[in-house]
């Protein structure tokens, strides 16, 4: 995405949260484009083209914290971890392939050895 493209998103977006019927028409015309390509989909499949803008990759699973609805610690990736050289390169592949949002978790991650050099990675 451009410069130009996302500062016009972030205007639209503005207009829309102060005026409803700006809200209302941006979201009839974003329904009506996307059941057009849609449409156009079942004659050239090509049309649809799935992009992932968002990621989320389970760390570490060494938690002690025991949360009520997490599952580590109970079959689930008993004391997994990725490597270092590992995370660097989902990061790599994650640039590459246009993420936008690199959700990292599982356990307590900034204990996770080298896990704050990645914070210096840029995606973009």
């Amino acid at each position: 995405m451009t410069k130009l493209s996302k500062c016009a998103r972030s205007g639209i977006r503005r207009l829309a949260k102060k005026n409803n019927g700006v809200r209302r028409f941006f979201r009839y015309t974003e329904t009506q484009l996307g059941l057009a390509q849609h449409t156009m989909a079942q004659v050239a499949p090509h049309v649809i083209r799935p992009h992932a803008r968002k990621i989320t990759v389970a760390v570490t699973a060494r938690c002690n914290l025991r949360c009520v609805g997490c599952r580590y610690g109970r079959g689930f990736m008993n004391g997994a971890q990725l490597s270092l050289s590992m995370m660097k390169d989902l990061l790599d592949d994650a640039k590459a392939a246009g993420i936008e949002t690199v959700r990292l978790y599982g356990g307590e991650l900034c204990f996770t050895r080298g896990c704050t050099r990645l914070w210096d990675m840029p995606l973009i």
